[in-house]
């Protein structure tokens, strides 16, 4: 008898071969930036701590100013354009895996999250943002009056 462990489909990617990999009871903080890893450009690093959400997104050969950064009705989106080198006539190129183009990626934040005061470094190709955090939004009772 033959136990198949691995199954093939031409449906199914390697990304779907991740969720075997994910730790079981995952944290609040991988429902709202993305429960799975993603290949996107710029590949971000989300953390935390009791204070504040980080997310490090990483844009080598840019500038502060090619990026653009907003938040609107919860989603942080990070826009830029990595415009390609200018052309030598010298030579072949063989083999590029850089990305050139429009870039726009979009993370659902925390209720959580103070807006208003979230902070953007960028330096050495790398763009710190720090999402503060509020207070947890508390259930609130509701009274029920009769006649």
């Amino acid at each position: 008898m033959n136990i198949e462990l691995w199954r093939t489909s031409p449906l199914r990617t390697w990304y779907d071969d991740l969720e075997l990999f994910r730790p079981f009871g995952s944290d609040d903080i991988e429902f709202f930036f993305g429960e799975a890893p993603t290949l996107g450009y710029p590949a971000v690093e989300v953390k935390e701590d009791d204070k504040n959400y980080y997310l490090e997104a990483e844009t080598p050969g840019l500038t502060e100013k090619e990026l653009e950064v907003a938040i609107e009705d919860g989603v942080l989106t990070l826009k830029g354009e990595r415009k390609t080198e200018t052309e030598k006539k010298e030579g072949k190129v063989h083999r590029t895996e850089r990305y050139y183009g429009r870039f726009s990626r979009s993370f659902g934040i925390p209720e959580n999250v103070k807006a208003e005061e979230i902070t953007a470094h960028y330096e050495n190709g790398v763009l710190e943002l720090t999402l503060p955090k509020g207070e947890e939004a508390k259930p609130k009772r509701v009274e029920i009056k009769g006649n």
